[in-house]
């Protein structure tokens, strides 16, 4: 059971172009045996669309009046689903399922973190986001802890740039189409999940440089050694490693 949470004021800018949603449903590649899970759907542009090509739409729509119009729009529909329900306080299917959303801003960031660390995650999602923050996720620029911790069992993605213009009311912000596809083959097992976790969370700690944080793991010539068998300095602040020099260094780590 989830806790019931207190919800933030949303806010929610939607899409008006058909033609560019149906692109992006073809995009997100969902298939005649896809159960697909829409958060916030408002007026249903996107599960028009994803009612043409899923087996199953499951709607979770917080609003009462737009949750009575999209009862309306697909009762004709026998692969619509619709829950008037908190998405926050949503149990989520431990069968196959796919996310495909235009978030509200203001809960996007809980949503995704929630979604990628539950027990039986999404095999795919495709979700609209705020583009700083979904640049963050993916290590666009420099790796972070969110990347670093979701990246073996993720890839993590973005599949597409959005005009202000696409949206109304036309947003302050950009957003970008954020992906995180399950990994078919994980990158660390499961029984090293925490281990990794807690690797991670050490060696982003405090923001100080790596030779400081991962005392615990690599004395200061080990860890030279280490630096220069796989290309970064020894005293680099953490976000300055790729995500191949970190699971490098972990895979040290569990050979003692």
């Amino acid at each position: 059971m989830y806790k019931i949470r207190r919800r933030p004021p949303l806010s929610q800018n939607f899409l008006h172009d058909r033609q560019l949603v149906k692109r992006l449903v073809r995009q997100a590649s969902i298939a005649s045996q896809d159960t697909v899970i829409e958060i916030g759907p408002g007026k249903g542009i996107i599960t028009g669309e994803l009612l043409a090509v899923a087996r199953q739409v499951v709607a979770i729509e917080i609003d009462p009046e737009l949750a009575k119009l999209l009862a309306a729009k697909f009762e004709n529909h026998h692969n619509f689903v619709l829950f008037q329900e908190d998405i926050l306080n949503f149990p989520y299917p431990m069968t196959k399922y796919k996310v495909v959303s235009n978030l509200p801003f203001a809960i996007e960031g809980e949503i995704v973190h929630e979604l990628l660390d539950l027990s039986n995650p999404p095999e795919d999602m495709h979700v609209v986001v705020i583009k700083d923050v979904a640049e963050r996720w993916v290590g666009a620029m420099k790796e972070g802890q969110f990347s670093l911790l979701h990246k073996p069992w993720f890839e993590l993605k973005i599949t597409h740039h959005f005009s202000l213009r696409d949206f109304v009311p036309i947003p302050k912000i950009r957003s970008v189409m954020f992906q995180a596809k399950k990994r078919a083959v994980p990158l660390v097992s499961d029984e090293r999940k925490k281990k990794y976790a807690a690797f991670i969370k050490a060696g982003f700690g405090g923001g100080r440089r790596i030779d400081q944080n991962l005392v615990k793991y690599f004395d200061r010539a080990e860890l030279k050694k280490l630096a220069k068998m796989y290309n970064f300095s020894f005293n680099a602040q953490p976000s300055n490693l790729s995500f191949p020099q970190w699971l490098k260094l972990f895979d040290e780590v569990n050979r003692f």
